[in-house]
């Protein structure tokens, strides 16, 4: 990852701001495509290939429980994923809604997480995707949505129609109980359309 890392700083600094399609088959296969901090490079080229390093190539995040999958298989799985705090993440997604890479916006605490919307969409933008779907965790387990939850799915609907990109949903994440689902979808609830 360290010389991933080194050497995308190295592009960075130089004048050419491109990558070759050899970089960008080091980049696409890197299981840490997610982790990079440098946007610039998350770019058609670099995405043109499946960048998931799971099973997902083929896969449409087109319902709450394959969003909900994709969650557990490919981010809650994640070594430095810390299911104590609030997690947000943008998935980002083609024309055929099929995931290619991901982001983790906000590390929060047990019962909060900050997520501005220009940081939301900042990734959906670099990364050339057609639509994201945007995921975050209750620790509590409980998956009800908070009206912070609300305000912010809210607004974030409204700077992705702006921008025209498609938010596909936002589901939040909790534990399976009795009478209740173990995530809260905001389209099935009408809050996304």
């Amino acid at each position: 990852m360290d010389k991933l890392i080194e050497s995308l700083a190295e592009l960075n600094r130089s004048d050419r701001g491109t990558i070759s399609p050899d970089e960008s088959r080091v980049i696409v296969g890197s299981p840490y495509l997610h982790r990079l901090a440098c946007p610039r490079f998350v770019t058609t080229s670099v995405v043109s290939e499946p960048a998931f390093p799971y099973n997902w190539s083929n896969t449409p995040a087109d319902t709450p429980e394959k969003i909900r999958d994709l969650w557990h298989s490919a981010i809650a799985s994640e070594p430095d994923h810390e299911a104590d705090k609030e997690n947000v993440v943008v998935v980002l997604l083609t024309t055929r809604l099929i995931p290619f890479g991901w982001s983790r916006i906000s590390l929060g605490t047990i019962n909060e997480s900050n997520a501005h919307p220009r940081e939301i969409i900042r990734p959906v933008i670099a990364g050339a995707a057609y639509g994201f779907v945007m995921i975050h965790n209750h620790p509590s387990g409980d998956p009800s949505p908070s009206r912070a939850d609300e305000a912010t799915t809210r607004r974030i609907v409204e700077a992705a129609n702006l921008l025209q990109i498609r938010l596909i949903d936002h589901l939040i994440i909790g534990a399976p109980a009795p009478g209740r689902s173990d995530y809260y979808s905001f389209r099935e609830a009408g809050i996304i359309t």
